[in-house]
């Protein structure tokens, strides 16, 4: 084979040696996109029941102190009969 045709081959190699590179550039980059908005949309998902759950005890926590206020007033009271 001629000086040419050699040139011709080796830039044929290269460049399918940069497509399969590129290609495999983006393959890991979508997994990396892909595995992050996975975790991001399951974190969103599971947000609210941890907010909810949250209220839930402060709401418990409130009510159980009203409870606690109402009582000791009424003992207070009673006392300063």
């Amino acid at each position: 084979m001629s000086d040419a045709e050699w040139s011709v081959a080796d830039a044929a190699v290269k460049g399918v040696i940069t497509v399969v590179f590129l290609y495999l550039v983006f393959a890991v980059c979508r997994w990396v996109w892909r595995t992050l908005i996975r975790g991001v949309r399951a974190a969103q998902r599971h947000a609210p029941t941890a907010l909810e759950n949250t209220a839930k005890v402060a709401g418990k926590a409130t009510k159980e102190a009203s409870t606690l206020a109402s009582k000791l007033k009424k003992a207070f009271d009673e006392g300063r009969k």
